[in-house]
């Protein structure tokens, strides 16, 4: 028997259900009550945010058999939920992105609703299409019949052209907050009957990076571990210890080129560790030494460490060091992974006060 992952399991069917989209939810809901409906939706944000998502629960909205708003239980709103339902069209804008895909559309939108109200066509990667089709799709959008409702979904929307988006009501998702992402990865686990300790469960909503979806589908991997403490989860996330993460800053407190080469030519060696998630690591280290240096009230497990590394920097250092190791133009390179570490090591160590001088 096929298992369902934990992201498709606990996506949601109402809007009740939706995690961090608080203002969305609020507008979306607020206008439905009051029957005021657009033809034409733009939804924009990071990926894994609930885009699609909430355009199917706006879907299932309009055309719910119930008087609530999308109930998630009536025959309508679970044939949407299962990909049923003859009148919501998903389109991958990436693979149907052309102006005969365009054509095809503007043919099927001359059809009248089978069982609903409104025939809803969700445009997924709507950014994705070309500007042959996307001149051929605003003349549709123009002038859309009644039973039309169209919603756009992309995570990059300086790439739709304006006269689409001036066209669309917008509603721009967010990032879910680490807190909120934990708070629903205790509530599914919970479901599940698997009990995991908050730092891992913390862990895991910071390393989905705002990602509800991403969230989900770690925590799926973590709980088929047995053993779920948090050293063995950050191996398994491809994330070193905290005490080798420790290691590598103390080669930067000392300012020692030589000493931070060698550190990661060793960690590169070894292969457990992804350098990328490492890069990650270390600026996430360096913020804390950030606040401890100012005086902000800080929590690590590693405190005791970070207060005696904290004493070799300067406010000045860190900000270097946090620079050094966010500079996008340090890209990964495939034939010398090792770069993306070594380039902004050299460039903190370069650029620091030397460690004498305080």
């Amino acid at each position: 028997m096929a298992v369902t992952a934990l992201y498709s399991l606990y996506r949601p069917h109402t809007f009740d259900e939706v995690v961090g989209q608080n203002y969305v939810v609020f507008t979306l809901v607020g206008a439905l009550k009051k029957d005021s409906i657009n033809h034409a939706y733009l939804f924009t944000g990071p990926r894994g945010s609930g885009k699609t998502t909430v355009a199917r629960i706006l879907a299932a909205s309009v055309n719910c058999k119930s008087d609530s708003i999308a109930c998630g239980k009536c025959e309508s709103c679970l044939a949407i939920q299962n990909g049923s339902y003859q009148d919501v069209v998903e389109i991958d804008a990436a693979s149907n992105r052309g102006i005969n895909d365009i054509r095809n559309l503007k043919e099927r939108i001359n059809y009248m609703p089978v069982d609903g109200k409104y025939k809803v066509f969700i445009i997924d990667e709507a950014h994705q299409l070309t500007t042959e089709a996307s001149n051929a799709f605003l003349k549709t959008l123009e002038e859309p019949p009644s039973h039309i409702i169209f919603i756009l979904c992309t995570t990059e929307p300086q790439k739709i052209i304006p006269t689409i988006r001036s066209r669309c009501q917008i509603h721009q998702f967010h990032s879910v907050s680490d807190k909120i992402i934990q708070s629903h990865l205790k509530k599914v686990a919970g479901l599940e009957n698997e009990s995991l300790p908050d730092n891992t469960l913390e862990l895991i909503a910071m390393q989905a990076k705002g990602s509800v979806r991403d969230a989900l589908s770690l925590l799926d991997v973590v709980m088929g571990l047995e053993d779920r403490n948090i050293e063995r989860v950050r191996e398994i996330l491809g994330k070193a210890t905290f005490t080798i993460v420790g290691d590598f800053i103390s080669c930067l407190c000392e300012r020692d080129v030589k000493k931070s080469l060698t550190f990661i030519e060793n960690l590169y060696g070894e292969q457990t560790t992804n350098l990328l998630v490492f890069r990650e690591d270390v600026v996430a280290w360096l913020r804390g030494l950030m606040l401890i240096t100012a005086g902000v009230k800080y929590s690590h497990p590693m405190l005791d460490r970070m207060q005696d590394q904290a004493l070799d920097f300067k406010l000045r250092d860190l900000m270097v060091c946090m620079d050094a190791f966010t500079n996008k133009e340090d890209r990964y390179s495939p034939y010398v992974p090792q770069l993306i570490l070594e380039l902004p090591a050299l460039n903190a160590i370069e650029n620091m006060n030397p460690r004498q001088d305080f």
